[in-house]
């Protein structure tokens, strides 16, 4: 566990290195534009298919799920608004006052503590929250309430696309990611596999991910058990493709054998700590690279002990 949490700490400093942070945003900005824009032109047919899940709802569970949905906007939009909020009276004294590196672990940090604060926040008056959400879409026609929470479900869609796209990318990439870091950090270490052998894999596990989020998606409708399943299906998801990632670039044969379950549980916890991060704004443009670097210093540093056991 020691290794795994030293690896932990060496993802999110190597995510931070304003080389690597430039490229994460831009790709999580330009992945989620692109969702902006397909949502925008297949709208219609998302809002539709949402619309015929909500007819099947008894209006009571509309409600009740209506109003966490809402109250996990407000999480979302405060969270984003209070960061813009502060970047616009503060961002000059910040970049003033915050340089270089610092500055690139500033930011995430800045937002990491502005979503646990709205959390917090949202924690203390939930019970408040939840019945003033539940009174309104109580006092509202059932058709209003119907399409507000379609319209939720539909942009619940686009942003699992988001995630998607941005697992596919990283996986895509992983060589140009893993590499730089490989040579500044373990240059003992060689280069053994290419990506392309886990291209048609990666594909496999999203198309097995987007499977089993159709078949659980009742669930999604059943308050907690609804964050659970969706937390459980994207560490699935991290663990399988980054694990494979990693293990095709610089796995010997001897390692893809290995059955060590120490290991099979760090991976697993490193794809939790990834899969959390995926639920707050921009901080889940990281999440993905974070899961696949994590996976490669654990398994790096796993070496470099059996190394001094050995000598």
């Amino acid at each position: 566990m020691i290794k795994m949490m030293e690896s932990i700490s060496e993802a999110m400093y190597d995510l931070l290195k304003w080389r690597i942070n430039v490229k994460v945003v831009i790709t999580g900005v330009i992945a989620t534009l692109l969702w902006a824009l397909i949502g925008w032109l297949i709208w219609p047919f998302i809002y539709g298919v949402s619309s015929e899940i909500m007819n099947l709802l008894p209006f009571a569970i509309l409600r009740s799920d209506g109003a966490y949905m809402f109250i996990a906007l407000v999480w979302a939009l405060g969270t984003m608004v209070t960061f813009a909020i502060i970047m616009m009276f503060f961002g000059e004294f910040f970049a003033r006052r915050v340089s270089g590196e610092k500055y690139t672990l500033f930011l995430p940090l800045l937002i990491a503590g502005i979503a646990s604060t709205w959390g917090f926040l949202i924690y203390l008056v939930f019970d408040k929250l939840y019945a003033i959400f539940f009174r309104i879409l109580t006092s509202l026609p059932f058709e209003f309430t119907e399409k507000g929470v379609a319209g939720l479900i539909a942009l619940y869609l686009i942003y699992n696309g988001v995630i998607v796209t941005l697992v596919a990318i990283t996986s895509i990439r992983s060589k140009y990611i893993l590499e730089p870091i490989r040579k500044a950090k373990y240059p003992d270490e060689s280069l053994v596999g290419d990506t392309e052998s886990t291209i048609i894999a990666t594909l496999k596990g999203i198309a097995i991910f987007i499977a089993a989020s159709i078949v659980a998606f009742p669930l999604f409708f059943v308050p907690v058990v609804n964050i659970i399943v969706q937390v459980a299906l994207y560490i699935w998801l991290y663990n399988d493709v980054f694990k494979r990632d990693v293990c095709a670039l610089y796995c010997t044969e001897e390692e893809k054998r290995s059955k060590d379950r120490a290991h099979l549980w760090a991976s697993w916890f490193a794809a939790t700590v990834a899969a959390l991060m995926s639920f707050i704004p921009f901080i889940n443009f990281f999440a993905p690279p974070f899961g696949e670097i994590a996976a490669f210093h654990y398994m790096m540093k796993v070496r470099e002990s059996k190394g001094k056991e050995a000598s």
